[in-house]
């Protein structure tokens, strides 16, 4: 049973619909005649279970970190009524709803699903797993007050965090795509959920699969180059986008929608931005794969503005099967960083300041997307602060009748640049420079 959210009575909310994989009297697992049966497990398992009447909050959190090159493990919050102990580990009473045969479904590991459907569509919020069940009690007394039970979880990504150093294999994968490699790590960490893949540029060194998948995924995203990302999606799915794939897919490279102060524009209730500033540039890189010989590029027009800028990591243990490709992965990340960015860091809105424009909205916007930011200064004639941001984190905030939903972003600027090139258009200009100019990169 779904709840109504940002509803006012005259015009429909969006309805919230929470989930919980739940052990139920008639989905006995784990046991046999109230026994193991050969250490085996019987029984049809936790059953998708609607608890949405007894959600009091929701609030999700899923964002990259390090100008999206580190996705964070996802997380959830829900506090749910519990005045009956319904929601209580430790009530096995034969009676409780989610008691079978003397096993609870109240466990950490259970899955989580949270939906949103608004005018006929269903957006998922966030999927995981549930790692915390902390009780609460308000104005307690026999018979009386307030109960309450809070559920943390974590979505895929925290899970394959928890798969650590495991024991080496003899190197696998000489020659791998970044999709397949990508892949290799996944299965072997156990994932076994939906995924999005990009085959990738790179090719890689074989891998003896021994250190934490969340770490090798990192490097393997390092090793394809800027703008490589892998990221839990809020519907369950891993996904594994390459080093172009904000020039050249539809949702990265074309303005999804467009945030101000505008008629036309979708308006926020709160807005954060960065000062100009040196930090973030990358105008020299000096990058090695392991057993490969350092390859450096740097940028002579951007060093002479700003200086020096080497790119902090500077890694020396990169999985590329060459040391050209190295070479293309350390000239990728001059061309895209070597400019300082005004940025935008992140925008809140609230639905119900224009429910039928603003709720679409924040459910159809994904990690990556490419929106647009504008603002009419006050005093402005003609000056126009306009910016084109990357999705980098999504967060909802859900409580009674009422959500706020908040868009982390990263600039788009550079890679703008790329995508709207005109290599293809028979207009050709001297350098990088004319507005005309082609942009060339490996």
């Amino acid at each position: 049973m779904s709840i109504e959210i940002c509803g006012d009575g005259c015009i429909p909310g969006a309805q919230l619909t929470v989930e919980l994989g739940l052990l139920t009297p008639g989905s006995s697992s784990a046991i046999w005649d109230l026994d193991l049966w050969n250490t085996g497990f019987w029984g049809t398992g936790a059953v998708r279970t609607d608890v949405s009447q007894y959600v009091r909050a929701v609030s999700t959190d899923r964002q990259f970190t390090n100008q999206m090159r580190d996705w964070s493990a996802g997380s959830v919050q829900i506090v749910l009524h519990n005045r009956d102990g319904r929601f209580s580990p430790d009530n096995l009473e034969p009676t409780a709803p989610y008691v079978a045969a003397g096993l609870t479904g109240i466990r950490p590991g259970c899955p989580i699903w949270v939906t949103m459907t608004y005018a006929g569509t269903s957006y998922p919020i966030f999927t995981g797993y549930a790692n915390k069940w902390l009780e609460g009690w308000a104005l307690h007394s026999p018979a009386d007050g307030d109960a309450y039970m809070t559920v943390s979880g974590y979505d895929d990504w925290g899970r394959i965090g928890r798969v650590k150093k495991k024991v080496p294999i003899a190197p696998i994968g000489d020659g791998d795509t970044y999709g397949q490699r990508v892949a290799r790590i996944l299965a072997s960490a156990g994932f076994t959920g939906p995924t999005v893949i990009d085959v990738g540029e790179t090719t890689m060194i074989g891998t003896d699969l021994s250190q934490e998948p969340v770490s090798e995924l990192g490097k393997v995203a390092q090793s394809e180059g800027a703008g490589a990302a892998i990221w839990a999606e809020a519907d369950g799915s891993i996904v594994a986008k390459g080093r172009y794939s904000l020039i050249e897919d539809l949702r990265s490279s074309v303005v999804q929608v467009q945030f101000g102060d505008s008629p036309g524009d979708i308006p926020w209730i709160d807005i954060i931005t960065a000062p100009v500033s040196d930090d973030g540039i990358v105008n020299r890189a000096v990058y090695a794969r392991t057993g490969g010989i350092e390859q450096e590029y740097s940028d002579p027009r951007s060093i002479a503005l700003y200086g020096q800028c080497d790119d902090p990591d500077s890694p020396s243990d990169l999985l590329c099967e060459t040391d050209g490709q190295v070479a293309a992965v350390a000239q990728w990340a001059v061309m895209v960083g070597k400019d300082p960015e005004s940025r935008v860091e992140a925008i809140t809105l609230n639905p119900r300041v224009d429910l039928t424009t603003i709720m679409p909205v924040v459910l159809y916007l994904k990690i990556r997307d490419l929106v647009a930011v504008r603002l009419v200064p006050p005093s402005a004639t003609g000056h126009v602060f306009y910016r084109r941001c990357f999705v980098s984190g999504l967060s909802f905030d859900i409580a009674g009748n009422n959500m706020t939903v908040k868009v982390s972003l990263e600039t788009a600027t550079a890679y703008a640049r790329f995508a709207g090139s005109l290599w293809d258009s028979a207009r050709w200009g001297a350098n990088d420079v004319d507005a005309d100019g082609s942009l060339w990169f490996v």
